[in-house]
């Protein structure tokens, strides 16, 4: 194949000659094409000189100034492109009308081959003397991600700057030019518009009073002779709960002797028996059926075969009086009782009763007929001929009870109804239906569910209050068993809680609260007692109760030092609020809140409505975080503050220097922002007639909103503190306690086009620049929908391309005013 490099190595003759004469046309035609781009630029790059210069020109008023020096002056700063000899203006001022015609030389490169060393380049430019009120509002993006690498940042006060140069008239009679500048990020600082736009803040409200115990009560120590039963309840063992001494035996023989004065009985074998004894009789038969389920004293006994033994009558030495009839029984039985009236006799190893206690037996398995010899839980049997392993229960018919199979616990009582009795180490001073709060108390054993401690927010109505006792409510063995320890108080209402007495306090139940600065019950202050907030119940006019505010927290004993502390409110529109952070479950937080405003949710959001109809969205960030602060500033101070409609130069130009890097993107507040700055609605926000927006629609007037931004859209709102939701990526995990889990109302990209809408379908002009956006998802899509049209969206590359963009924009903007 023939290529370009033999075409060069041919050395043939003719070719030779051919190629010699395609030379010079072709060096001719490339220096055409090179110098005649540069001409292309320069008449560019003149043309933009000369529209500065004429708008220069058209806003001069200075009587006897010289127009053609201020022309040539702002050529000369605008065209930079090497060029030979001065440039030459033709300036023809008039009333309305002002023409300015320029004409340049450039050296070619080239083109001197053919005998044109130069060539001369013009253009023109017409302005019609301030042909329109131009009101412009930069919102700037000022978010972290602006000071990597710090030049960013830079570079956009550099175009910024060179912007106002362009825009602002330095006179402006007969026409207006002015900019409103609004440093953006997670929020924006409001300044001393605060109270106007996001609404003015609740502050503390001083305490007259702070109580929860009654009148005249002090602590007590609970000890010994606390609970229900003396212990945990005592095993019943073999044969548990019965009436029966031993082994029954049969009767062979009942019969009369001693010339039918006595009743002998004859058992088949030897029971055993004692003089003394109480035995019961059971299937008698002939004469003898009266003997049946009655109990007899046992005398004459023998202790060889025959076994027999008289029957006396129970606590005599009288015997029985003999049947009537004549027939003997050859049948029955006979069941020794352990005492003279056979009453039960409990098993329980070393239960350590005493004598005449009340005890409580529950749980037993029982067999056959008759009465169940459990107690209920408010019954007990008074015991008697207490032994180590066993006790009486004195009064009970044992024979008419069911027998014990298994199981079952015998339990002290403390009263006979086995109530929950408290015992202190001190008169208590307490008083029947007092309501009483219990802490600390350390539980043992396994019966019953419910603590003697008292629940938060509640009490025990007390009864029996004597001296060092007194008895909660219910049935004692449903309480846990006491083992240890437990202080006892007196409260002065049913829950327990503090009563705060501030007057005027305005708050509802269910509100949070903060107390701070009160002395003596310093445990009820939030900072001492490790409680982040209060939560308001029982409010009245001037009182209120502190839920969860207990006897038992620290440092609640003293008295309250009168007129100490302050209550704070923490809800919407307070100085601070009380809201569950990103963490999750129930870690709150509470954070102050700035002179910085968030999106505006609601029937307001995504309109310029009046701050007098609708607050724009508070900010609570008041943390440390450093994505979701609020930095504030002023003229004086520096910083980033807001700067309403002017032409003042110095002043627009200081603003944009002083702004501070800070916070993450939310974008929609730039949007709104750049909004609020050219409505007529918020004109009375501003103060003096000279930063107020003009009304829409009038006439020679151009509203224009520049948004700026270097990333995607990644914070959003909720209540005034950063979501999680739209978080995530920004927000790190030692800013958490900074952010709500509270889902915002839109995502930031979604929100933000809402304004760009509306702003646009009010005759606004939006331009948008997005500073090396990148791939950030959904940025340049957005940019681009939020824009007036594609030609006023500009995707810049770098810093170069930035400050070039903010030149083009500007330039764009002074052409409103600019006729050819």
């Amino acid at each position: 194949m023939f290529g370009f490099g033999k075409f060069l190595m041919n050395r043939r003759g003719a070719f030779a000659i051919q190629f010699a004469l395609m030379v010079v046309p072709l060096t001719v035609c490339t220096g055409l094409a090179i110098d005649g781009g540069r001409a292309f630029l320069a008449r560019f790059e003149l043309e933009s000189a000369l529209d500065a210069a004429a708008l220069a020109v058209g806003s001069t008023t200075v009587t006897n100034a010289d127009l053609n020096k201020v022309a040539q002056t702002y050529v000369d700063a605008n065209f930079k492109s090497p060029h030979a000899g001065p440039i030459a203006l033709q300036l023809t001022p008039g009333d309305t009308l002002i023409k300015l015609h320029g004409t340049v030389t450039l050296n070619t490169y080239f083109m001197p081959l053919v005998g044109q060393p130069t060539v001369t380049v013009a253009a023109e430019s017409q302005v019609v003397r301030g042909g329109a009120n131009v009101e412009v509002a930069m919102a700037l993006d000022i978010t972290q991600s602006m000071n990597t690498p710090s030049t960013k940042i830079a570079a956009l006060r550099v175009a910024a700057a060179d912007l106002i140069d362009t825009v602002v008239n330095d006179v402006q009679t007969p026409y207006f030019s002015r900019v409103a500048i609004v440093p953006w990020g997670t929020n924006v600082n409001l300044g001393t518009y605060a109270d106007a736009v996001r609404g003015p803040v609740t502050g503390t409200t001083p305490m007259t009073g702070a109580n929860w115990r009654f009148a005249g009560t002090s602590t007590r120590t609970l000890t010994t002779g606390t609970g229900w039963r003396t212990n945990t309840g005592k095993s019943l063992s073999n044969p548990g709960v019965t009436w029966k001494n031993g082994s029954s035996y049969s009767i062979s023989k009942i019969t009369k002797v001693s010339s039918n004065t006595r009743i002998q009985v004859t058992t088949s074998s030897n029971p055993g028996y004692s003089n003394g004894d109480t035995v019961y009789i059971t299937g008698a038969g002939g004469s003898y059926t009266g003997l049946n389920s009655n109990k007899y004293k046992v005398a004459d006994v023998t202790t060889s075969s025959p076994y027999t033994f008289n029957l006396q009558n129970v606590g005599t030495t009288t015997y029985t009086t003999p049947p009537s009839g004549s027939t003997n029984s050859t049948a029955g039985t006979s069941q020794r009782c352990f005492t003279t009236a056979c009453e039960l006799q409990v098993t329980a190893s070393s239960h350590g009763f005493s004598n005449g206690a009340y005890v409580n037996i529950m749980g037993a398995s029982t067999t056959g007929t008759g009465t169940d010899f459990n107690n209920t839980a408010t019954t007990t049997y008074t015991i008697g001929s207490v032994a180590t392993n066993t006790f009486i229960l004195t009064g009970t018919d044992g024979p008419s009870f069911k027998g014990w199979s298994s199981g079952g616990t015998a339990s002290n009582c403390y009263v006979s109804d086995c109530r929950y009795q408290v015992t202190t180490t001190a008169a208590h001073g307490f008083s029947n239906n007092h309501f009483v709060f219990i802490s600390g108390v350390t539980t043992t054993g396994s019966a019953g569910s419910t603590s003697p401690n008292t629940a938060n927010n509640s009490s025990w109505t007390i009864s029996g209050a004597s001296g060092s006792v007194f008895y909660l409510p219910g049935t004692g063995n449903t309480y846990k068993d006491w083992g240890s320890g437990g202080s006892a108080y007196d409260c002065a209402n049913s829950t327990c809680n503090v009563q705060v007495t501030s007057n005027g306090h305005g708050l509802n139940n269910n509100d949070w609260v903060e107390i701070t600065g009160v002395g003596g019950l310093t445990g009820v202050n939030n900072s001492s007692s490790g409680i982040l907030a209060w939560q308001v119940t029982n409010s009245t006019t001037n009182t209120f109760l502190l839920r969860d505010s207990t006897p038992a927290l620290s440092n609640m004993a003293n008295a309250y030092s009168a007129n100490t502390g302050t209550a704070q409110c923490l809800q919407q529109g307070c100085q601070k609020l009380h809201f569950i952070n990103a963490n999750g479950g129930t870690n709150y937080s509470v954070r102050s809140i700035t002179n910085c405003g968030t999106e505006r949710v609601g029937s307001s959001a995504h309109t310029d409505d009046s701050p007098s109809v609708s607050y724009v969205g508070r900010d609570y960030s008041g943390g440390s975080g450093s994505l979701v602060t609020c930095v504030t500033g002023s003229p004086a101070t520096g910083g980033n503050y807001l700067t309403p409609l002017t032409a003042d130069k110095t002043a627009l130009k200081k603003a944009i220097t002083d702004m501070t890097v800070s916070g993450s993107t939310a974008g929609m507040i730039g949007a709104d922002w750049a909004w609020y700055m050219l409505s007529p609605n918020w004109a009375t926000v501003w103060p003096g007639t000279a930063t107020d927006p003009h009304p829409y629609g009038e006439s020679h007037l151009a509203k224009v909103a520049i948004l700026m931004t270097d990333g995607a859209f990644n914070t959003a709102h909720c209540h005034g503190v950063t979501t999680e939701s739209y978080s995530v990526t920004s927000i790190s995990k030692s800013d958490r306690a900074d952010s709500t889990e509270c889902t915002a109302a839109d995502s930031p990209f979604n929100q933000a086009q809402a304004t760009c809408t509306a702003m646009k379908a009010a005759g606004i002009q939006v331009y948008t620049i997005g500073f090396e956006v990148g791939s950030e998802a959904g940025a340049a899509d957005f940019l681009t929908a939020c824009a007036t049209d594609t030609n006023h969206v500009y995707l810049s590359a770098s810093e170069d391309e930035l400050k070039s963009d903010f030149k083009k924009i500007a330039k764009s903007i002074s052409k409103l005013r600019i006729s050819k």
